[in-house]
């Protein structure tokens, strides 16, 4: 009996041993399940440092220097050691070291599963829980990892389904991740009417289709450089490149080809613009206007003899320059007789210039108007017109307006051989403070139907002083030079026939009825009136003071209509002109009624006489000077010019010392100078001299000078008039003894005669 007690006990005890076995260690830290490594290259074996209970527990991740992710898989790509330890172990790399700068992640992964079986009233083994326990723990660790990494609502945030379900697969297929205006997850397309709070410009930049759209909407000018065998092929018009060879620089699409920018050049036919007077060149032109002056390039019409077709007016907007081929006027011609021929409307705030250079516009509303402007803008002193013909225009060949303010004014600009032909005006020009210290040297106008030169000051004072030297104005149907408000000088100006239309017409009509006086300077000139009604010069309206100052002039049949007490004293001269000046309807006609001194004159007498020069068959030269003053004999150029004949005898050689017979004699030394005898010795016989070209068949454009010469001739002093004849485009000296054959030059002398 005590035997089976002690062994039943002896079985209890035994049973229960395992109560009563040393405690399992505890086996799961408290950081997360993971190590991160960085390579050097010395070794291939990376610890890691927490519990696994499989090889297949790890998952190693490596990330390349081009920070790209590879899952290595085992045993393939590494070998594990210390499964089941507490500390961890190790791994090892069958592809050896990790590479410099490489990165390696190990961390626990374990497929979450449940392969234990417990009982009720089973055996209890401590083990077997314990590794469970660890299990559970690593999946809550390793979850913990992953969510660490994740996306969160903020911590005060309840969260809605709405605010973190994504749309489903199909609703957000090649879209955009974003939230709309409520916090809430949406797939958007990528424009601002689903993509949320997006400003207007990031929304111009996101419908761009491709890199230049993208360029061009940000402003970015971005060049590339390539050969020129390597440019891309040509098609989107403004996109630049640098050329590395050939000629090196920048070049520029301009929609249909590349074209160098390094030359300083650009040219129409590169923009496919053709001068056959057929095709209509608008958008070539325009579009070559524009590069021109984005770039600082001038614009070459490249076809010598070409026409220019376009439907609509060509709007210059920056400074630029536009040229003809060399020695040729190619023509822009419009075909819109209703719109412009070419539009000068400046949009930057600052003063700009523009250059048009030996061009023929042919056409349209106005050969050239220069728009207003509200912002300022200047068209400064170094704007020109040069070598233009434009002709075929229904309004005006040139016409401007100014803005608010003077804005659009063209200030001391310089102006070269504009010629003008028909319309109703050659110049137009109307508005406050326009057009100051411009000079227009060589215009010539002719068959307008209302005036040649029409300016207008609205605003309270006159321009600065406008100067036109060598104008030609002639064979206008009314007026020649209509003045309102302006201070105007005209030298050496040239009037013939003008007026043709019934009057009362006139070469220069002055008018006051504008807000600002009007100051007319002549000085020299020819003035030749076609009809009974037509005068010289006109003042009509005077509300405002007038001040005309006429010297070494031909100008006679002057008058006054409907003039007022504005005409103050010495406002109204004529210097040296022996013509008659009359006042007609002045304060009821009286002509008592004039101020003390408001017509003035000096002593003496303007002569005025033609000179021709013709080569014979021989190539001798002759000539011929005809007066064209209406001055008796006795003190006009027949008892001043010895030898002078309206018939052509030769023109000799001759010396300055010398006395000669013919009148009229070359300069042996020198072959440029026109020498004129005469009979008495008066050192003031003649001065206040202009002279001109008015006919001219040489080939060469001539300037004339007129000069005094005092020479000691037999120990006698004379003075001689003298003309100095030069090229007008180099001033080199032209010689008179070598016209060529059948050429001639003509040429009007004014001279105040003593």
């Amino acid at each position: 009996m005590k035997c089976v007690a002690k062994l039943v006990i002896l079985c209890s005890v035994l049973a229960c041993a395992p109560i009563f076995s040393p405690l399992a260690e505890a086996t799961v830290s408290t950081t997360a399940p993971r190590n991160d490594y960085i390579g050097t290259n010395t070794t291939a074996v990376y610890n890691y440092t927490f519990k696994v209970f499989a090889a297949t527990d790890l998952r190693v991740t490596q990330r390349g220097t081009a920070n790209v992710e590879t899952t290595l898989v085992y045993p393939t790509d590494y070998t594990v050691t210390g499964v089941g330890k507490a500390t961890g172990g190790t791994i090892t790399l069958t592809a050896g070291n990790l590479a410099t700068s490489y990165a390696l992640t190990i961390r626990f992964d374990r497929t979450p599963r449940q392969s234990t079986d417990l009982r009720n009233q089973g055996s209890f083994f401590p083990e077997t829980h314990e590794t469970k326990f660890d299990e559970l723990t690593r999946y809550s660790q390793q979850n913990k990892d992953v969510l660490d990494r994740a996306v969160h609502l903020p911590e005060t945030e309840a969260g809605t389904t709405a605010a973190t379900t994504l749309p489903a697969a199909a609703a957000r297929a090649s879209k955009f991740l974003a939230w709309d205006s409520s916090g809430n997850v949406i797939a958007a397309a990528g424009t601002s009417a689903n993509l949320g709070p997006v400003s207007p410009f990031i929304n111009t930049l996101l419908d761009d289709t491709d890199a230049a759209a993208a360029r061009a909407t940000l402003g970015a000018d971005i060049v590339q450089s390539y050969t020129k065998a390597g440019l891309p092929a040509a098609g989107i018009a403004g996109r630049l490149a640098r050329v590395t060879d050939n000629i090196r620089g920048l070049w520029m699409d301009t929609g249909t080809q590349w074209v160098s920018l390094s030359s300083g050049e650009l040219r129409v036919g590169d923009f496919g613009a053709i001068g056959d007077d057929s095709t209509d060149n608008q958008s070539a032109l325009q579009a070559a206007i524009v590069a021109a002056q984005d770039f600082g390039q001038v614009l070459v019409l490249d076809n010598p003899r070409g026409i220019y077709r376009h439907s609509a007016p060509l709007v210059i907007s920056k400074a630029i320059t536009i040229r003809g081929s060399s020695g040729n006027r190619p023509r822009i011609k419009a075909t819109n007789a209703a719109a412009n021929n070419i539009t000068i409307d400046m949009v930057s705030g600052v003063n700009t210039d523009f250059h048009l250079d030996g061009l023929t516009l042919d056409g349209g509303l106005n050969g050239i108007e220069i728009v207003p402007t509200t912002n300022g803008v200047y068209y400064d002193r170094f704007s020109s017109f040069r070598d233009l013909y434009i002709g075929n225009h229904a309004n005006a060949g040139i016409k401007g307006t100014s803005g608010t303010g003077g804005s659009g004014q063209m200030i001391g600009s310089k102006h070269h051989n504009v010629v003008i032909q028909g319309g109703a005006y050659g110049f137009w020009f109307e508005g406050d403070d326009i057009l100051g210290s411009v000079e227009w040297n060589g215009l010539r106008i002719s068959g307008t139907t209302t005036a040649a030169v029409h300016l207008k000051e609205t605003g309270a004072n006159p321009w600065p002083n406008t100067r036109f030297v060598n104008p030609i104005i002639e064979a206008n149907n009314k007026v020649g030079f209509d003045l309102y408000g302006v201070k105007v000088s005209l030298i050496n100006p040239h009037f013939e026939t003008n007026g043709s239309d019934a009057g009362p017409y006139a070469d220069i009509r002055m008018d006051g009825d504008g807000s600002a006086s009007c100051d007319v300077n002549v000085e020299g000139g020819y003035f030749s009136t076609s009809s009974a009604n037509q005068s010289n010069v006109r003042i009509f309206f005077a509300a405002n003071k007038m001040t005309l100052n006429i010297s070494g002039s031909n100008a006679g049949a002057a008058s006054i209509i409907n003039a007022n007490d504005k005409i103050t004293s010495s406002s109204i001269q004529l210097l040296n002109n022996n013509n008659d000046f009359t006042v007609s309807n002045f304060s009821g006609g009286s002509f008592s009624n004039l101020n003390p001194g408001a017509l003035s004159f000096r002593g003496g007498q303007l002569q005025s006489f033609l000179v021709g020069f013709v080569a014979t068959a021989g190539n001798v030269t002759q000539h011929t000077v005809t007066a064209l003053s209406s001055v008796a004999d006795t003190i006009g150029l027949a008892s001043k010019i010895s030898g002078a004949s309206t018939t052509l005898q030769n023109t000799p050689l001759v010396s300055n010392v010398v006395n000669f017979t013919t009148g009229v004699g070359i300069l042996a030394s020198n072959k440029h100078i026109v020498l004129f005898d005469v009979a008495s010795q008066y050192d003031d016989q003649f001065s206040i001299m202009s002279a001109a070209v008015v006919r001219n068949s040489t080939g060469t454009a001539l300037n004339v000078r007129p000069l005094l010469s005092s020479d000691n001739v037999n120990g006698t002093t004379r003075y001689r008039l003298a003309l100095h004849f030069a090229n007008a485009t180099t001033d080199a000296a032209f010689l008179m003894d070598a016209l060529g054959v059948s050429k001639y030059v003509y040429v009007t002398v004014q001279a105040w005669v003593r």
